[in-house]
């Protein structure tokens, strides 16, 4: 943005400059001033005034500025579209200039103090303002205006979940189906399909397509029934193990459930006993119900009796119709809360809270009528339980203790595990689950080990970045990810790399990893075993923006910003950039050289990057009292910069004067932008898509992406994909647009 004031003088034959006298009267002094008697301020820059200005006389006092003038001009919309109407206006009012005149650098012109514009095409213009004051002097200005292609309207924005690359998430329930195959139930997903044909090698095929909460499972042929307390069931079809689907729901919750022949039986706590018929999955239907509360069952293998636990007793029911029917129930003390019967039929377990009694064990050698045999030591107090062989996984609060039965006279107390919220057996194994892993205890009698396990990664998603077929995820308290998005619809974790991370960019074929203990460069051409190429290990960072043509930067806290030239062989550090505060994210928009530093308490430092081993900083935005800038992400003309409780909107058409305006009272954990929209990781509420909204002057949201497991933490977009990083799935791909 400029201003040059020209003089009369200088104007060329048949312009201004043909004007041989102004006559100027005023105060009673009369003076006759010829254009040969004025000397020019500064040089003439050659630029001549409109013909329409050609052959006019104007009064005035001479040559002299007048007082007030300076020639400026706004215009309405800081960040147009292709087809909005921009107005523009002159700052100096009528009685200062006598003529205003407009260029907007598409060939097109207009006068007056105030005009209307429409482009017709997108791009960077610069508009030029004229302005003839009425002592003689022109004053030109110039301020270039970024014009954004023209966004599809809100209705064709439309994001589709394509599919998510799933984790275990709070896994709590496994069912093992054979030796290769079991069945999981997570918190966050619902169904989880795993491979468990090698020890401690076993992986996530698949998970169902509409990711529901779980706490238990079922199966029943090739279909899964998903259970819990506080949410409706689903039927999940899982013949197709990469891509389990929904195809019915069940309008009740439950804490436990069993199957009988087609018929499934759900004990819903003080809701009852319900029984649903399964004989066709895609439409179950509930066929009987029985009151009296029901915490848990266990059928005979061999009789058509259930076990069902109650608050004050065990209740024995006949199943041999539809209708359960109560049989002499087991009454005692304490609270009755599971229950579970051995593979034989000759024994039944009994976990109920009490002081004497935690554990019971009954013959059932006589289905109907179980006969007390022992207790377990006092000191035990459970709540579930599984056989396994002749032992019995028990659950307190929190753990689980295996009890040897081989002699049920008098049982023996074994290993004791951690964390344990549920287990079911195969053969003698136990397969366990404990919110963060699911594991296969082997051994008998008293003595199990864990043989096999497979993790859940809890942990939270510092970024994301994506080249189109890899995406990498960052935690900061565990392994970056590596994802194939290769098929959007199916990404798969693929590899991963044994070092946390604040900060993430994937370029080409690499991928640069920020962290406080240096900044590492991966290579990512197998994604499925990622090498570390280099690491620049006193180069602590938070995060890193990578330029085409071989620089990176980092914020590097209180050492401001770091430069990296990637050019060679080896990275190489340059210098560190100073900041006034501390430099915690970085925005680069490349096509303008510039980088947006969001420093902290030291708000945002708008640099220069034309020189890319030197960034010079050219602006500052600065951020609210008592705030500091965390995160920041270029859209055109526009910055939006995240800071502890809010979101602020930024005008950066002229990144020497960074402009607030517009500010949300909330915060946002990622920011990404596809050049026009902005994309808002808003945690448990999903991610928002913002876009400007013409009539309103500002942006507002356009739709929203729901979180898959919970929340989302950060959210990457590439050639009309977002990606959503998140907690219990590292990596959930959305389309962004619908199809033609």
């Amino acid at each position: 943005m400029g201003s040059v004031i020209l003089r009369s003088g200088g104007a060329p034959p048949g312009r201004i400059g043909r004007m041989r006298a102004v006559l100027a009267v005023g105060c009673g002094i009369l003076g006759l001033i010829t254009p040969a008697a004025v000397q020019a301020e500064e040089p003439t820059t050659g630029r001549e005034l409109p013909a329409a200005f050609s052959g006019r006389s104007y009064g005035g006092f001479g040559n002299r500025p007048q007082q007030g003038a300076t020639g400026d001009f706004w215009y309405s919309n800081p960040s147009p579209r292709v087809g909005d109407v921009v107005t523009f206006g002159a700052e100096d009012p009528p009685h200062v200039v006598m003529t205003y005149y407009w260029t907007f650098g598409d060939g097109t012109s207009a006068s007056g103090r105030q005009v209307d514009k429409t482009f017709t095409g997108s791009g960077s213009f610069v508009v030029t303002l004229q302005t003839v004051d009425y002592g003689m002097v022109t004053r030109v200005s110039t301020k270039t205006v970024s014009v954004a292609p023209v966004v599809p309207p809100v209705n064709q924005l439309d994001p589709t979940r394509l599919g998510f690359a799933p984790g275990l998430g709070d896994v709590r329930s496994i069912v093992p189906l054979s030796s290769t195959r079991a069945l999981a139930a997570s918190a966050d997903l619902g169904l989880l399909v795993l491979d468990i044909s090698q020890n401690n090698a076993w992986r996530i095929i698949g998970a169902q397509d509409e990711p529901s909460p779980a706490k238990g499972v079922v199966a029943y042929g090739h279909y899964a029934v998903m259970i819990s307390d506080a949410h409706a069931g689903r039927v999940v079809d899982f013949s197709n193990e990469a891509n389990p689907r929904v195809v019915a729901q069940l309008p009740f919750s439950a804490l436990r459930a069993g199957v009988r022949g087609s018929l499934l039986y759900l004990a819903s706590g003080s809701y009852g006993l319900r029984v649903i018929d399964m004989s066709n999955p895609l439409s179950p239907s509930l066929v009987a119900s029985l009151s009296g509360l029901a915490q848990d069952i266990a059928f005979h293998p061999n009789a058509a009796v259930a076990y069902v636990p109650s608050s004050t007793s065990l209740r024995v029911l006949d199943v041999s119709q539809t209708l359960p029917r109560e049989l002499t129930p087991i009454n005692g003390s304490g609270y009755w809360f599971g229950c579970a019967v051995n593979a034989s039929g000759t024994l039944l377990a009994a976990a109920r809270t009490n002081a004497g009694a935690g554990l019971s064990f009954y013959s059932i050698a006589n289905p109907s009528s179980p006969m007390w045999v022992s207790n377990a030591p006092s000191t035990l107090q459970a709540y579930k339980c599984a056989f396994a062989g002749n032992s019995v996984a028990a659950f307190t609060e929190n753990a689980f203790t295996v009890v040897d039965v081989s002699n049920p006279a008098t049982p023996v107390m074994g290993m004791t595990s951690a964390g344990i919220v549920d287990a079911r057996p195969r053969g003698s194994d136990f397969y366990v689950a404990n919110g963060i892993s699911v594991r296969r205890f082997v051994g008998a009698g008293t003595a199990y080990t864990v043989a096999s396990e497979l993790r859940s990664d809890r942990s939270d998603r510092a970024g994301v970045a994506t080249n189109g077929s890899t995406a990498v995820v960052a935690s900061m308290t565990g392994a970056a990810l590596v994802v194939d998005t290769s098929d959007a619809a199916n990404p798969r974790v693929a590899g991963q790399v044994p070092a946390s991370g604040m900060g993430v960019r994937v370029r080409g074929q690499n991928a640069y990893l920020a962290s406080t203990t240096g900044l590492r460069v991966v290579d990512l051409r197998n994604p499925a075993v990622p090498v570390v190429t280099a690491t620049l290990s006193t180069l602590s960072c938070r995060d890193v923006e990578v330029t085409s043509d071989g620089f990176a930067y980092t914020a590097s806290f209180a050492n401001g910003v770091g430069v990296v030239d990637l050019r060679g062989s080896t990275p190489a550090f340059v210098r560190f950039v100073d900041t006034p505060g501390s430099a915690r994210s970085l925005a680069l928009d490349e096509a303008r050289g510039l980088l947006a530093v969001a420093d902290g308490t030291g708000g945002v430092r708008m640099m220069s990057i034309a020189n890319r081993s030197a960034p010079q900083e050219v602006g500052v935005g600065t951020v609210p009292a008592l705030e500091s800038a965390q995160r920041a992400v270029f859209g055109g003309s526009h910055l939006f910069v995240g800071t502890d409780t809010k979101v602020l909107v930024y005008g950066v058409a002229s990144p020497n004067s960074p402009q607030e305006i517009q500010r949300e009272n909330f915060s946002a954990a990622g920011l990404a932008s596809d050049g026009s929209r902005f994309f808002l990781a808003r945690s448990t509420l999903g991610v928002e898509v913002w876009e400007w909204s013409a009539s309103a002057g500002r942006f507002v949201p356009a739709t929203t992406m729901a979180a898959v497991s919970g929340k989302v933490d950060a959210v990457a977009v590439y050639g009309g994909m977002a990606l959503n990083a998140e907690p219990g799935s590292p990596v959930v791909s959305y389309r962004l647009f619908a199809q033609p």
